[in-house]
């Protein structure tokens, strides 16, 4: 597991700097309207993202990594799923964009996007099946070779008077090269064909699939349809901008941890079938450390973050100073969600966890509106906190009366000493002096963070 998850963060990491560099050329080149704009169409096509894939990953991942001897026919039944759904998802991306956007840019934007959409979804689904057969250097490699391109064509195409569309179109350009090299790629390294079987022959894994394409779909949403969501409630212009830029941060935080989750969901389903308890030590003690850890960067980014917007964005992007802090913080029940995530996939939990994210998203729904239009961005930013504990605190809960998780350690714990912070938080800001309360809060969680790892053995290698 461990060297998966080593080569897996190498190509995340590859593909983390690309996307920063990305994010902050566009955000500078284009200005907060247009890149609020990109940020929206990108989000809008990763909301399909989730049906596209319709969960073969995970079907890989616990299929492959508890027998290997089902690799092949896995292989065939995902990918003829795949294709079919990619297809289904990329025209309702389209259909349903073109309905709700009655702008023609807009409109030639999400069409693009669509298109992406096919090929990133081949794309994933080759380094599902790398992972789930515990080859995750295959993926680095790609990532390496097709991310650095993406970049290059950007600049040129940004240097030569380029705008939204442009850019579009070279996402999708790049995501379809990708998709159609990795097929080329997975047959040259593993020997695999995948073959497009009848819909008969996999209309078993449909019906299986469903509540793991509705947790899929959920755990997705939770980043991605704040942004679409404040578009649809007349966020554009710059305020567009400030909010997806806040909201970019959250998707780039929470990168790490889905990586981790990813590369220890074959590991995690053998543990679960051993039932030797140790896939409930890997959510206990990630979810303390992520916690601790996430909610210290959120109190750090409390002085900072101003400075940070205008140094890398420009003065056009303060105003998203005052939602950085919050956004970073969102990272912390996001990163424990995951791992409490990961395990119940692993234990088969399919239709608890698809219960888990319909709840979240609900939380999510209904208080995105009136937080928004209450608070402005920062209640906007507020929602999506809310929305990602309820689904933490939920899905823990579940596993703790499934599964015998001791809520105590892995979540009662860390809540105190974050309830704490807040508390020194307000209390020296009362007295006078934030930074020196923020800096105060994060020491102290930094201390809990020491202790908890000194305390608590930390076996991860499953």
């Amino acid at each position: 597991m461990i060297r998966n998850a080593v080569h897996l963060f190498g190509a995340q990491s590859v593909t983390l700097s690309m996307r920063a560099f990305y994010v902050i050329f566009v955000a500078r080149q284009l200005g907060p309207d247009l890149f609020g704009l990109i940020v929206y169409g990108q989000a809008w096509y990763l909301s399909f993202l989730s049906f596209a894939s319709f969960a073969t990953g995970i079907i890989l991942s616990r299929e492959i990594g508890t027998s290997r001897f089902s690799a092949k026919k896995t292989v065939n039944e995902t990918f003829s799923l795949r294709f079919r759904t990619t297809l289904v998802a990329g025209f309702l991306c389209l259909c349903i964009g073109v309905i709700l956007n009655p702008n023609i840019e807009n409109q030639i934007l999400l069409a693009v996007f669509s298109v992406a959409l096919l090929g990133r979804s081949t794309a994933y689904w080759v380094q599902e099946v790398f992972v789930a057969r515990e080859q995750a250097k295959h993926t680095l490699v790609q990532e390496v070779i097709f991310r650095p391109i993406e970049i290059v064509a950007l600049i040129l195409v940004l240097f030569s008077g380029g705008g939204a569309i442009s850019i579009a179109i070279v996402h999708a350009s790049v995501w379809i090269l990708q998709g159609v090299y990795g097929l080329i790629y997975l047959y040259r390294y593993l020997g695999l064909v995948p073959l497009l079987l009848p819909v008969n022959k996999v209309i078993t894994l449909i019906i299986s699939a469903i509540p793991l394409v509705i947790a899929q779909a959920t755990y997705a949403w939770l980043l991605q349809m704040p942004l679409v969501l404040s578009r649809h409630l007349n966020t554009v212009g710059d305020a567009g901008g400030h909010f997806g830029l806040a909201m970019q941060c959250v998707v780039l935080s929470g990168t790490l941890p889905s990586v981790i989750g990813r590369a220890a969901l074959p590991a995690l389903a053998r543990a679960s079938n051993r039932n030797d308890g140790k896939d409930l030590q890997f959510v206990s003690v990630l979810s303390g450390i992520y916690l601790l850890a996430g909610t210290a960067l959120g109190f750090l980014m409390l002085p900072i973050a101003a400075p940070i917007i205008r140094m890398v964005f420009g003065e056009r992007y303060l105003p998203a100073a005052e939602l950085l802090p919050l956004a970073v913080a969102i990272s912390a029940p996001f990163a424990a969600g995951s791992a409490c995530y990961q395990t119940l996939l692993a234990r088969r939990k399919n239709w608890s966890i698809a219960l888990v994210g319909v709840l979240a998203i609900l939380v999510l729904y209904l208080s995105f509106g009136f937080l928004i239009h209450t608070y402005g961005l920062k209640g906007g930013v507020g929602s999506v906190l809310l929305s990602v504990y309820s689904w933490m605190i939920i899905g823990m809960m579940l596993l703790a009366r499934t599964s015998g998780l001791r809520l105590c350690f892995t979540l009662g714990i860390p809540l105190v000493f974050i309830l704490i912070s807040i508390a020194i938080y307000r209390l020296i800001c009362f007295w006078g002096g934030s930074s020196f309360a923020s800096i105060s809060s994060f020491i102290f969680l930094l201390c809990g963070l020491y202790i908890m790892v000194k305390n608590y053995k930390i076996r991860l290698n499953i």
